[in-house]
């Protein structure tokens, strides 16, 4: 994972990104992916300071697709290849609530979540509709105009509110 990784404290940078790709250059190897290319740019001064994972931005200093030019280079020493694949269908099913499987950070009650940001909680996606922080989606019901999260859907293959 490209930037600051799900897990707090865990980054992997753009010099990584390089150092992981002379790696894999040295070996042999013919491709590198990641996750995700949306993240592949800076945050920039209208994100808030949180203590959640954005979805659409890297969490580090870089220039936009930094990433994706560090690990396009895998095919010379330093020339720029050609991006052919970008996207691979992952094997694993989503798992209710867990941040190892997950396809939307899950929700914590620690974190300050900033309008428009998605979360997952008990196999629902929810979208902040302002900035909310300690209110779980889906706590009034019926949802309305005075909840802060907007239910999306349900994760395929999850039973909702379990």
């Amino acid at each position: 994972m490209i930037g600051q990784n799900d897990v707090d404290g865990e980054v992997f940078t753009v010099e990584d990104a390089t150092a992981l790709t002379a790696f894999a250059r040295d070996r042999g190897l013919g491709r590198l992916s990641m996750w995700s290319i949306n993240r592949d740019q800076p945050c920039g001064a209208g994100f808030t300071d949180v203590a959640v994972h954005s979805n659409t931005c890297s969490g580090v200093a870089q220039e936009p697709l930094a990433f994706t030019t560090a690990f396009s280079r895998i095919g010379s020493a330093g020339a720029a290849g050609t991006v052919t694949e970008v996207v691979r269908t992952d094997s694993r099913q989503p798992v209710l609530d867990d941040p190892a499987t997950s396809p939307y950070p899950v929700w914590r009650a620690d974190a300050q979540y900033p309008a428009g940001y998605e979360v997952v909680r008990h196999g629902q996606v929810h979208e902040a509709r302002w900035t909310v922080q300690a209110t779980s989606p889906g706590v009034q019901f019926p949802i309305g105009p005075d909840e802060p999260w907007a239910p999306l859907f349900t994760i395929p293959g999850e039973p909702a509110g379990s």
